[in-house]
């Protein structure tokens, strides 16, 4: 093991939770502050702020150990009432994706999905399993809440389907097989 093999980005879940993944809270529900995790400081530094009257509307942060089309770590929202300390790692169950095109200036379009879970350690929860299981406006509203997001980045997120939960984790472990090629990955 090198040095940076127990690095927060490289963690992978334990062989019997493969059935689900692991997410680092970068910026806990309710704010309106977007953080961003630096790999190469090991911190968190606040990234950008939200227009007022807008905030994140669950936990959002990444899933350590892959390396999406844009070169980032996978998105996921974390579907999660309570609150969570940014840096908190959840063990979370994959339910769908929200399968979107990114399209910035200067720039060519990509893909940028956003990964939908939840805490598996969430007994409220225990019954969502899919994306069908949740409430069809509350899929509708998170979608529009990253485009207008994106939108007051200048960027423009089109969402163009959603993937079911065996979707999902396919779009991860082809995430987490490209990051595998350049890294060494640590299991805790």
């Amino acid at each position: 093991m090198n040095n940076n093999s127990a690095r927060l980005t490289n963690l992978q879940p334990p062989d019997e939770y493969s059935a689900n993944v692991l997410m680092v809270v970068e910026t806990p529900r309710g704010n309106r502050a977007k953080f961003k995790y630096d790999a190469a400081l090991e911190i968190f530094h606040l990234h950008k702020l939200l227009p007022l009257g807008t905030a994140f509307p669950f936990h959002f942060g990444f899933v350590p150990a892959t390396r999406g089309e844009d070169g980032d770590f996978i998105d996921i929202l974390l579907l999660l009432d309570e609150p969570l300390p940014q840096g908190c790692i959840v063990e979370a169950r994959v339910v769908g994706a929200i399968e979107a095109m990114q399209y910035a200036p200067d720039q060519p379009p990509q893909r940028n999905d956003r990964i939908i879970a939840v805490a598996a350690a969430s007994e409220e929860n225990n019954a969502w399993q899919s994306l069908d299981d949740l409430d069809s406006v509350l899929i509708a509203n998170i979608e529009q809440f990253f485009v207008n997001y994106n939108l007051a980045e200048g960027k423009k997120f089109n969402p163009i389907g959603r993937a079911d939960a065996k979707s999902a984790k396919a779009l991860i472990q082809s995430a987490a097989d490209a990051f595998a090629a350049t890294q060494d990955v640590a299991h805790i």
